[in-house]
C-alpha cells in the first residue's frame, strides 16, 4: 500500500522534481565561511544557543488592541525520551494534550465562564536539537483569551488543573472518551489529501525514526494503534510527570492586555458575558 502510494502520489513527485532542486540551489548559494573554500559539512553545524529560561518568568504586555479581551500563554519546557520510539511518544503527547484541553474547556469556559477560547499544543520548532541521537526538546503551551480582569484567575485555574492531572490523573471515562474522539478524527482525516501529504513529509524528513519512508509510515500507524490501545489514567499521569518534572517551578506566563479596558462595573460584565455567549455553544438549540 505504502509503496504504491509513494510511486503515484503527485505531491511527492512535485517535491522531488520541483521543490528539491530549488532548495539545493538555495543551499548552494550560501557563501562558505571566511578563510575557507570548502563547503560547510553538516557535522560542523552548531545549534543556536537558545534555551528555555530557568525558574518562573511572568510578563504582562500592554498594547493598544481592537478587541477588549486579553490573550495569555503558559509555557513549559519538555524533553522526549531518546530511548523510546519517537512516533509513539508523539501520539501519546498529542492524545494527552487533547484530553487536557477538553478538561480546561469544561472547567474554564463551561463551568466558570472565564475564558472565550482555550487550546493546548506542543511545539518542537524553537528548542529541538537536530542531532537524532539527542532527546527532542520543545514546549507545552496553554493559550487562552479572557476578560483582562480574569486573566490571572484563568492562569491559576489552568495550573491547578495541570497539577490535578499530574498527581491524580484523569478519570477512565475521560480517557475512553478522548480515545474514541481521536479514532473518529483519524478516520475522517484519512479521507483528505492533506493527511497523506503530512504523513509522507513526516516520514521523509524524520531522522529520529529508522527505516525508509514506507517503513516509517508503517511504524507511525502501528504506534498510533498501540497508543490508543494502551492509554489509561495511569499512563496519562506517567506521561505528564515525565514531561513536566518541574511544572510548578519552571514555566513562563505571558499576558497581552489592551491598553484601555473597563476594570469593573456593568460595562465590563456585559462585554464579558457577550463574548462568552459568542464562544460557547447554545444549549437551547436542541430543545
Amino acid at each position: 500500500m505504502y509503496s504504491t502510494l509513494l510511486a503515484l502520489d503527485p505531491p511527492l513527485v512535485l517535491i522531488r522534481h520541483l521543490a528539491l532542486p530549488l532548495l539545493e540551489a538555495w543551499l548552494a548559494s550560501i557563501p562558505a565561511p571566511a578563510g575557507s573554500n570548502a563547503p560547510l559539512e553538516p557535522e560542523a553545524l552548531r545549534v543556536l544557543p537558545v534555551s528555555f529560561p530557568s525558574g518562573v518568568v511572568t510578563e504582562r504586555v500592554v498594547l493598544p488592541m481592537v478587541e477588549p479581551s486579553s490573550a495569555s500563554q503558559l509555557t513549559w519546557p519538555i524533553s522526549l525520551d531518546a530511548s523510546r520510539p519517537i512516533f509513539l511518544q508523539c501520539h501519546e503527547i498529542g492524545l494527552v494534550c487533547k484530553l487536557f484541553e477538553a478538561r480546561l474547556l469544561k472547567r474554564l469556559r463551561f463551568a466558570d465562564s472565564n475564558v472565550y477560547s482555550v487550546s493546548v499544543s506542543i511545539d518542537f520548532g524553537s528548542h529541538s536539537i537536530p542531532d537524532p541521537g539527542e532527546p527532542a526538546r520543545g514546549t507545552l503551551q496553554i493559550s487562552f483569551s479572557s476578560d483582562p480582569d480574569r486573566a490571572k484567575t484563568c492562569a491559576e485555574s489552568a495550573q491547578a488543573e495541570l497539577r490535578l492531572l499530574c498527581t491524580e490523573g484523569p478519570t477512565a471515562a475521560d480517557v475512553s472518551s478522548q480515545c474514541e474522539i481521536t479514532r473518529r478524527e483519524h478516520e475522517e482525516a484519512k479521507q483528505t489529501n492533506h493527511f497523506w501529504v503530512e504523513r509522507l513529509r513526516q516520514a521523509a524528513f524524520s531522522q529520529r525514526a529508522s527505516g525508509g519512508v514506507s517503513e516509517k509510515m508503517q511504524s507511525w500507524e502501528a504506534e498510533r494503534v498501540e497508543c490508543l490501545n494502551t492509554m489509561n489514567p495511569a499512563a496519562v499521569k506517567r506521561i505528564l510527570q515525565a514531561l513536566l518534572p518541574h511544572a510548578s517551578t519552571n514555566y513562563s506566563h505571558v499576558t497581552l492586555l489592551p491598553s484601555q479596558f473597563p476594570t469593573c462595573g456593568l460595562v465590563s460584565a456585559v462585554v464579558h458575558e457577550s463574548l462568552v455567549r459568542c464562544a460557547a455553544p447554545s444549549w437551547d438549540q436542541g430543545k
